[in-house]
């Protein structure tokens, strides 16, 4: 019988607990999903896994092998508990992941689409094969099995709850079934400003640029309007795995000068559409020293006799001055006002004495880490 669960401890590991009734005992096993979804994304982003449906098999005598109850569809952000099993006995369990939340599907006959009502009965019946609520048959998108071999398979103890491990990667059976892209929604870098058109004084932010960073276009003068405008990006120029980073420029007037800066971005993820995070609009930047780029001008690396450097920036009337940084370790300065920047580079070995010297120079935009180049003195 599959219960949903009705204390508070169990609400605090799973929404699902499937039980037998067969050798009931103090045993309770625990499957948590970091112990079967390694890279596969769970999230409410098309094309991810949302829910699952765990189902446990008792092998303990191998002529005659039995299954289990299936438990309920489970958002694949929770656990599933086995109650009531049989201490001692060798179980597995395998795993269906779907693209649906868990409160989309069940098992068949689950949900009356004419009267738009569940059917409880159906809900609790345990058996594996899902149906969406419009009466689709589904079959699922990601197997895998816990405990699939004789080696590995699961033993509760007597007494107490033990976690379900060994389980093997997670298949994908249909891995091109989702597009591969990332939104951008250039309002999410607001912050604390609004839209100049939702403000008594017209203060705020008219338009954007967006500028991606790996080829894709730009798009320029995209109002500052509700509802919000979001841009998809698509493509073989988006490799999954790689970072898609996108600047923001936002105007006070349209067409006028850049008063802010913002930077979003995005891991790609194969078959999966994933919205850009944002940081907050800003009017002020940073400036980075690339020291390995630096070294490598002199053909030297950081080992050996060259352990620090130190760095003397001038920023209008301000001087910003860092000693002793690691030659392992860039360098950045902000934040600062928008313009032309300087810094004064000396590379030092490991008994402190300047090695050589170079002036990084850089202009600092609103929003962004600008790179300098370095020229030696």
């Amino acid at each position: 019988m599959v219960l949903v669960c009705g204390t508070m401890a169990c609400a605090e590991i799973t929404d699902s607990v499937a039980t037998s009734d067969d050798g009931a005992s103090g045993a309770a096993l625990i499957l948590r999903p970091v112990e079967f979804l390694g890279d596969t994304p769970c999230s409410n982003a098309p094309g991810a896994m949302r829910s699952y449906v765990a189902t446990l098999t008792d092998h303990t005598d191998p002529t005659v092998v039995f299954t289990l109850p299936s438990s309920l569809p489970t958002p694949c952000s929770q656990g599933i508990r086995f109650d009531d099993i049989a201490a001692g006995h060798l179980y597995s369990v395998e795993i269906d992941g779907y693209e649906l939340p868990a409160t989309e599907l069940g098992p068949e006959g689950w949900f009356d689409t004419a009267k738009e009502t569940i059917n409880y009965e159906r809900l609790r019946s345990g058996s594996r094969h899902m149906q969406a609520k419009d009466g689709t048959l589904l079959s699922p998108r990601w197997v895998t099995e816990c405990g699939a071999t004789e080696e590995t398979r699961i033993i509760p103890a007597a007494s107490g709850t033990k976690q379900i491990t060994s389980c093997d990667p997670l298949a994908d059976l249909t891995p091109n079934a989702g597009t591969t892209a990332v939104v951008v929604t250039p309002q999410n870098s607001l912050g604390s400003l609004s839209c100049s058109s939702e403000t008594e004084n017209g203060f705020g932010v008219a338009s954007f640029d967006l500028i991606p960073q790996n080829g894709l276009p730009s798009l320029l003068g995209v109002p500052c309007t509700k509802p919000a405008f979001s841009q998809v990006y698509t493509g073989d120029i988006l490799a999954p795995g790689s970072i898609a980073e996108f600047f923001v420029n936002a105007y006070k007037e349209q067409g006028g000068t850049v008063t802010w800066g913002a930077t979003c971005a995005a891991l790609v993820v194969n078959g999966l559409t994933v919205d850009a995070a944002c940081t907050p609009l800003s009017d002020e930047g940073s400036v980075q020293i690339d020291i390995k780029a630096l070294l490598a001008q002199v053909d030297v690396k950081c080992s050996g006799d060259i352990s620090s450097y130190d760095a003397s920036l001038q920023s209008g009337d301000l001087t910003f001055n860092k000693a002793g940084i690691p030659c392992t370790n860039n360098l950045s300065f902000g934040p600062l006002a928008p313009g032309p920047v300087a810094a004064l580079v000396t590379v030092r070995a490991g008994d402190q004495t300047a090695l050589f010297s170079a002036t990084c120079s850089g202009n600092v935009e609103p929003g962004r880490v600008a790179k300098t180049s370095c020229i030696l003195n």
